[in-house]
């Protein structure tokens, strides 16, 4: 257990390169949607519904970047058990920012319709709506069991309530994971027929 914890960079558990890989990483999304917006205005191109995903999804992207340079500061994500402070309240935060939602979803969908603009042959187009509608169940389903894991829901992170129980958590956060690879894969290799 660790006492009187306080960031420190410094210090081995610290989690101070991930900060900084996290900083990094934001700072390249921000240039690459910064260029490809210039590129479209520079084709005095009309913006299209991928070009509004985009912008959204790099918000949501920046705050959870935020969200988590934070929780780091603070002592909860990015450590080993033994160095994280061992508080209630710091588990009761650290449980709690496990039900922040990922952003896969809105760069999945923006990739489909930017496809959607680009290839106008009808079967490429129903091939997008199919795997949109498979990427769109797998994130429902994946939200659904971020919030209904555990009975009542603040029992995720305050154990303390009588009666309170969650499904096996390992089981709930590996079963998505290969529909999740599986979706991507599929995105990324649907248009090398058609290019």
């Amino acid at each position: 257990m660790v006492a009187n914890w306080a960031w420190d960079p410094q210090h081995p558990c610290s989690g101070s390169a991930l900060v900084g890989a996290n900083i990094a990483i934001t700072v390249l999304q921000i240039v690459f949607v910064a260029a490809r917006l210039y590129t479209r205005f520079m084709q005095r191109a009309k913006a299209g519904a991928d070009d509004y995903l985009i912008l959204l999804t790099l918000a949501a992207s920046i705050a959870k970047s935020v969200i988590y340079i934070y929780l780091v500061k603070v002592g909860i994500v990015w450590y080993h058990f033994d160095c994280a402070p061992q508080t209630p309240e710091k588990h009761v935060l650290m449980n709690k920012s496990s039900t922040i939602p990922s952003t896969s979803l809105q760069v999945k969908l923006t990739l489909l319709l930017f496809y959607l603009r680009s290839f106008t042959t009808r079967k490429f187009r129903i091939l997008v709506h199919i795997v949109g509608s498979l990427v769109l169940a797998v994130e429902i389903g994946v939200l659904l069991e971020v919030f209904l894991q555990c009975r009542p829901l603040t029992y995720a992170w305050d154990r303390d309530i009588p009666g309170g129980k969650c499904i096996y958590p390992v089981s709930a956060y590996q079963t998505p994971v290969p529909l999740n690879i599986l979706n991507g894969l599929l995105i990324l290799v649907m248009p090398i027929p058609a290019v």
